[in-house]
Parts: structure tokens; C-alpha cells; sequence
């Protein structure tokens, strides 16, 4: 679907107003909630602003529909068992937003749109690790669990929020440059290493290793089209039958005991496990929303998540939600396989491959940036088109004579 360009989009100042609110550093909930709270405002206006945006450019695709009906269907299941209406309206509402403006701006201009937050994460990924280096058991802890905090988020949040779809945006930065890497993206990549390395999430690491493996060995490779999305997905699948489903994990204990360093039990994320299907079955179809509290997963005198993504689902929206969240993953699957071929489609499907690997232990399934990767997934065509021009204009610029015009004259 053809967009009404919006030239606004194309200022660097007014795209990074929009963007930042956005990429809110966790932390400053305990050590500046001040100013957390001025980046909510801020938020609210960004939102705001996108919105207006968005439906004066055309009408919404059938990504942004998907995704909102799986928000939607959040919405209602939270009203009827009388949940956190404000929490879900503030995630649904920065979900949508930021796919919303993610979408606006990959049919636009690409490559200002990964500039710009390459840009700007990449102070953030600088101050989190220098502050690592020197707070490295972190700089606050939440209340309830006791987890520790960096600047950016916690050790698993890190994970799923920045370093997976950073490690690809530094990536695709650097295509619109016709180069493999930057020396700024490879420098933000290695920032991102370490810190994975330093704080060591067993999740966080095995997502970590499958990203900085591709881009090692398979990135822009004849590799890139044998890892399609149907095949990553589906790998997706059948690892979630097999650990989560019917526990066969023992199998791999030697990467999961002595490399990892984690129990068969994955900390004790199979009682967990246990304890989700219960929860389940007591609302099958709706489920139970979200509550207020710590999750509805009771260890003790203390209440968890799931720590599996389809499980918070189903115990969250029922098989009715869980139905709504698959489907954008299905779309997303189909537009990357037509584009196999070609190493952003590859990219970005190990990418969403890499998010589906932290879907296994964690139930991270607010983060903007999967629902973010899921949309540039569905506008790939887009993404592909402006890039290739881009390297063909950088070709053509370079190929131009530096040194005078060549004068033709024609004799009568």
C-alpha cells in the first residue's frame, strides 16, 4: 500500500523527538522517577503526534491491524476479569505507536529511520557500558524480586529490548552505507557482546550467540537463503514442544549443565511450567488479562510469570489471544521467505528467530521491538528497494569523474 510521504519524517531533530520516549532507560524508575515520568508525558505526546501521522498517510496495513487485534483482544480479556486497565492501555498504546511509526518511516526513508536509532542507542549502549565497568552488580534493584538493574534494563530485558535488535539495526545501517559493517556498528556490536558476556543471561547468550554467529558466518553468505524464516520458525516450534511441552531437556544436558551452567530444570522454570497449565485451564479461551500484582504463577509466598512466551500468552488471552499473536509471525514468515534471497530478508529473520529463542525462558512479550522487527519484516520489499538504490547511487557517485566534464564538440 502506497503512504502519503510525510517530510517531516525526513528532520533528524523532529524523528528523534518522536523515537525517544520510546527507548526510556529502565532504570530511571529507581534512580531518577522524576524524569521517568517526564519521558511518559513525552511518550503521550509522541503517541499522539505518530497517530495523527499515520492516519493523515493512508489507511493502517494489515500488520498494524494484526498487531492491534492481538492488543485488543488483551484489552478485553484485562476488562472482563478487571485487571490493570491503566498498565495494558500504556503498552498497548507504546506498541502501537511505535510499530505505527516504525511502519511510516521504513516505507519512507530506511535508511534514516535505522540512522537515527542507530544514533541514539548508540550513546545509550556507551553510557550502559561504561556504567557496567564501573557498577558492575548494577545501579538499582526492583523491590519484589530483588533483580538488579544496568542503566538500559535488567540482564534478561537487555536481551530482548537491546542487544538482539541493536546487533540487527547496526547491520542494516551499515547496508545503506554499502558496507559489511561500520566501524560505529561494529563498535556497538562489541559493546553488546560484552555486556551480554559480563552479565551473563543463559538466555541472553544463547539469543546473543545465534545473532553474532550469523553475522559472522552467514551474514551477506550463500548461507543467508537456506536460513529462511519458515525453517527458523518452525526449529522455533518444535524446541518449544520439546522443552516446554514434553521435557526433553535431559537429552542436552551437557550445553545446558556444564557450558550454560543452568539445572535440568532451567532454574526451576519447569514448575513453573506446571503451574501455568493449571492457570490455564481455569480460562482456556479469554484467559486472565493483566493483573495487577507479579504475575499469577504462585511459588511459595511469591507470585511469578510464566517465563515462556506462549504460556503468559495463553494464561494472559486465552487460545483466543494466543491464535491473534501467531498471526503476525505467520505474515512476517510468508513476506521473508519471498524474499529469502536476498541478506536484509535473512537478517531480519534471524532476528525474530532470535526473539522466538528468548521466548523459551522469558515472557518478554511487550517489548516494542518484537512487534517493531515484526512490521520491517512485513515491509521488507520496501526496506530492499531503498537500499539497493542507495548502494546503486553510492556505486554511480563513486564511479563519476572527479576532474573536469568531458567536452564534446560536433563539426558542421
Amino acid at each position: 500500500m502506497q503512504r502519503r510521504k510525510i517530510r517531516n519524517l525526513n528532520n533528524t531533530v523532529f524523528l528523534t523527538f518522536l523515537l525517544l520516549p520510546f527507548f526510556k532507560p529502565s532504570s530511571l524508575e529507581f534512580i531518577a522517577p522524576t524524569m521517568e515520568s517526564l519521558f511518559d508525558y513525552w511518550r503521550v505526546a509522541s503517541f499522539a503526534a505518530i497517530f495523527l501521522l499515520y492516519f493523515l498517510s493512508g489507511k493502517a496495513s494489515k500488520m498494524i491491524i494484526a498487531i492491534s487485534a492481538y492488543e485488543v483482544m488483551l484489552l478485553v480479556s484485562t476488562f472482563i476479569n478487571h485487571g490493570d486497565y491503566w498498565r495494558l492501555v500504556v503498552n498497548c498504546g507504546t506498541v502501537i505507536g511505535f510499530c505505527m511509526l516504525t511502519e511510516l518511516c521504513v516505507d519512507q526513508n530506511s535508511k534514516k529511520y535505522f540512522s537515527t536509532v542507530f544514533a541514539i542507542y548508540l550513546v545509550l549502549i556507551t553510557i550502559n557500558f561504561i556504567v557496567l565497568l564501573f557498577f558492575p552488580n548494577g545501579i538499582a534493584a526492583d523491590s519484589y524480586y530483588g533483580n538488579t538493574f544496568n542503566f538500559l534494563g535488567n540482564d534478561n530485558s537487555l536481551a530482548v529490548g537491546v542487544s538482539l535488535p541493536l546487533m540487527s539495526v547496526a547491520c542494516i545501517s551499515s547496508a545503506f552505507k554499502n558496507r559489511r559493517l561500520t566501524f560505529a556498528a561494529f563498535l556497538m556490536i562489541a559493546m553488546i557482546s560484552a555486556t551480554v558476556l559480563i552479565t551473563w543471561s543463559a538466555t541472553g547468550v544463547v539469543a546473543w550467540f545465534v545473532m553474532i554467529a550469523y553475522i559472522l558466518l552467514a551474514y551477506r553468505g550463500w548461507l543467508t537463503k537456506y536460513l529462511n524464516s519458515y525453517l527458523l520458525f518452525t526449529t522455533f516450534a518444535v524446541m518449544q514442544v520439546a522443552f516446554v511441552f514434553l521435557r526433553l531437556q535431559e537429552f542436552f544436558a551437557f550445553i545446558i549443565e556444564d557450558i550454560l551452567g543452568k539445572s535440568i530444570t532451567f532454574t526451576g522454570r519447569t514448575v513453573m511450567w506446571d503451574l501455568a497449565y493449571l492457570v490455564i485451564l481455569r480460562s482456556p479461551i479469554i484467559g486472565h488479562g493483566l493483573l495487577e500484582g507479579h504475575g499469577l504463577i504462585k511459588v511459595g509466598s511469591m507470585f511469578y510469570y510464566s517465563h515462556n512466551a506462549v504460556l503468559e500468552v495463553l494464561i494472559q488471552s486465552g487460545a483466543f489471544g494466543l491464535i491473534l499473536f501467531i498471526i503476525p509471525f505467520v505474515m512476517a514468515a510468508k513476506r521473508l521467505y519471498q524474499y529469502r534471497e536476498h541478506f536484509l530478508a535473512g537478517l531480519v529473520s534471524v532476528t525474530l528467530f532470535s526473539f522466538l529463542m528468548t521466548f523459551l525462558m522469558e515472557a518478554q512479550i511487550s517489548s516494542i521491538w518484537i512487534f517493531g522487527f515484526l512490521v520491517i519484516a512485513d515491509h521488507i520489499p520496501n526496506i530492499i528497494r531503498q537500499c539497493e538504490a542507495n548502494m546503486q547511487n553510492q556505486r554511480m557517485a563513486f564511479q563519476r569523474p572527479r576532474t573536469g566534464h568531458l567536452r564534446i564538440q560536433i563539426g558542421r
